[in-house]
């Protein structure tokens, strides 16, 4: 359905092809039609650069969806969670994918905030962030008065991924500004590679997932490792860091 479409605007199917390839076979479970569409129209046009931005509006027009093709590197997750935050964008569904090209397929839902500009600006500002998106540090918020009176306490666990070459962690907390932002900054300096991110939200308790090895691509199981990413992680989400 999502080649005849693009076959319909005129794409070539080996130019199509090609860049499918190129996807791991996760991405034609996780993403709908629609979306490879979306993709593959915005990136085969642009292919030559060295990255591809996508943004758009979603109906309702309080949120965007964002789509980053770019060479994988470290800290692309904790660059592009800063300056999301920093363009006022909650993220609330987060996919990352790695291509078999040595790219990373990004793919995030976020919710507009009060000072978020325009889809345009928003590409142009995550385009300058992949230039150096590893020493992006996340912004310093002060937490919203009626966020302080609900309490939710931090669990964070470890435990095996179906792939033993990664590292599931468990982290529910209470939802803050900037908080995946902080999240991905910690994993970044603990040198720690985040491969996926399942985001959820309920009201001021946040429950998310992430997929993690270390710099060499292997399972995290070192008791004291992960006993210092914990003890990174309470420094910031409970507020003894910043």
């Amino acid at each position: 359905m999502a080649m005849a479409k693009l076959m319909d605007m005129g794409f070539n199917e080996a130019d199509v092809s090609a860049l499918w390839n190129t996807y791991p076979s996760d991405a034609f479970l996780r993403y709908r039609p629609e979306q490879l569409v979306w993709q593959t129209q915005g990136v085969l046009p642009a292919i030559g650069s060295p990255s591809q931005i996508l943004v758009r509006e979603l109906a309702g027009g309080d949120s965007l969806e964002i789509f980053v093709r770019t060479p994988d590197k470290d800290g692309i997750f904790s660059g592009l969670m800063a300056t999301l935050d920093r363009l006022s964008l909650g993220v609330q569904h987060a996919r990352l994918l790695p291509s078999s090209d040595g790219y990373a397929l990004d793919n995030f839902i976020t919710l507009k905030g009060s000072h978020t500009p325009d889809s345009k600006r928003v590409a142009q500002t995550l385009s300058a962030a992949l230039k150096d998106p590893a020493h992006i540090k996340p912004a310093k918020h002060m937490l919203p008065r009626q966020l302080k009176h609900f309490k939710t306490a931090t669990r964070i666990e470890f435990s095996q991924h179906p792939d033993a070459r990664r590292t599931l962690m468990s982290l529910v907390c209470a939802d803050r500004p900037g908080l995946l932002a902080d999240i991905a900054f910690v994993l970044l300096q603990r040198r720690i590679r985040v491969h996926d991110a399942r985001i959820a939200t309920f009201g001021e308790r946040a429950e998310d997932i992430f997929v993690l090895s270390d710099r060499d691509d292997r399972a995290i199981t070192a008791p004291e490792e992960l006993a210092l990413i914990h003890s990174a992680l309470l420094e910031f989400l409970e507020g003894r860091k910043k």
